[in-house]
């Protein structure tokens, strides 16, 4: 990750290079400030922002977090606020989706600079969201072989809103699956709309999402703010075959001679929330993110085999990138974003999921798949859909 990170942050810097981010965006910095516990502890003794400005201005010998390592440099507090605004930031985590075992979880770039966890911290979702509103159609059955207009929409009922498609691609009809696959934003909220917004929400927290969930159309497009541990759990309840799951790290306590002094055994949920069909068909629909859609990088650029599927999300003003990669054995997924939404790509082609989050979880796999501990793990394969049901999905 870190490789990749520090060569991610160097494309965002060239990004900007020729434009002034903080002067295209100042309540970026004036935030910033107001937000600080330095601040507020003057604000109440009546100093001023203006004055609490000016002391920000005062250069001082400062380390700083760079990927080249730590430098000592003799700056400004504005300068160091700047500089920390604009680093880039990543979570990731990988669950055992049977036995809901923690494999991975890296909170963030660099715990000494960063204290803050990007596992459990809410950031809204993207299209990541998208597979429990068509988990929830099929639950409220809408067949998977119906096919929906891709078309522009004003929704009238709510208040002239109307979705649009990255790419302003407004062509043709699409099962769920091939939508999917395209992460089409108006057969999204087609779909959900047939589904049910109250059945959608149902269906998400019963896959333990906690989160406020907008009963809104754009409920389909990932509104909602949810952390990256929540939305690893729920997709890896999808692979359990509908069974919900909570992550566990803590398997037993042994001192320094590996005498183990106590164990730890959690309880597995033996019933599915949902039809385990339904959740083999989502899967299905996901594979064809990777095998074509979304997330082919996954594919064509890091040549990643066997069964695996996955979900590209990318957030408004491409503020967060979001990519969950899914075998029959590891549920992992990745968030990549600043710390301030307002500081991202200006364009869809850079700060997209697949640009941003994919190639963590794809780098990820490649050195699971090529270490031999682990390297039969890319072996492992999906259940089918039954038959009836397969057929639908290929329709």
């Amino acid at each position: 990750m870190k490789e990749y990170m520090k060569n991610l942050q160097t494309v965002f810097n060239n990004h900007w290079k020729s434009r002034d981010l903080f002067k295209e965006n100042p309540a970026i910095i004036k935030s910033a400030i107001a937000n600080s516990t330095s601040y507020k502890r003057q604000a109440k003794a009546g100093v001023s922002y203006n004055e609490v400005l000016k002391q920000y201005n005062s250069k001082k010998p400062t380390t700083l977090f760079s990927w080249d390592g730590l430098k000592e440099e003799n700056v400004s507090r504005l300068d160091s606020l700047k500089h920390y605004l604009k680093l880039l930031n990543a979570g990731f985590l990988a669950i055992d989706p049977q036995q809901s075992t923690l494999k991975a979880w890296v909170g963030g770039i660099d715990f000494r600079f960063f204290k803050y966890d990007h596992v459990t911290a809410p950031r809204q979702t993207g299209s990541v969201f998208k597979p429990f509103v068509y988990l929830a159609a099929l639950e409220n059955n809408v067949p998977p072989d119906k096919y929906f207009v891709n078309q522009f929409k004003v929704y009238e009922d709510y208040q002239d809103w109307a979705p649009r498609n990255s790419h302003n691609d407004y062509s043709g009809y699409y099962t769920m699956k091939g939508a999917l696959a395209k992460s089409l934003n108006t057969v999204s909220v087609e779909v959900l709309l047939e589904a049910g917004i109250d059945e959608t929400i149902d269906i998400a927290e019963d896959l333990g999402i906690s989160a406020d969930l907008p009963d809104y159309p754009s409920l389909a497009l990932g509104v909602a703010s949810i952390s990256l541990k929540e939305i690893v759990e729920a997709y890896a309840g999808i692979v359990n075959d509908g069974k919900s799951v909570e992550a566990h790290y803590l398997l037993e306590i042994a001192d320094g001679n590996g005498n183990v002094l106590e164990t730890f055994e959690y309880e597995l949920e033996d019933d599915p929330v949902v039809s385990p069909e339904n959740c083999r068909a989502i899967i299905n629909m996901m594979e064809a993110v990777v095998d074509g859609g979304t997330g082919r990088g996954i594919r064509t650029v890091y040549n990643i085999g066997g069964d695996f599927a996955g979900k590209t999300g990318t957030t408004q003003n491409n503020s967060d990138g979001w990519f969950i990669g899914i075998t029959p054995n590891l549920v992992t997924g990745c968030w990549v974003g600043a710390d301030d939404p307002r500081v991202h790509f200006r364009t869809t082609t850079l700060g997209q999921g697949a640009y941003m989050a994919l190639p963590i979880v794809a780098k990820f796999f490649r050195k699971t798949y090529s270490d031999a501990k682990f390297a039969s793990l890319k072996n492992s394969s999906f259940t089918s859909p039954q038959p009836e049901l397969l057929a639908m999905l290929n329709e």
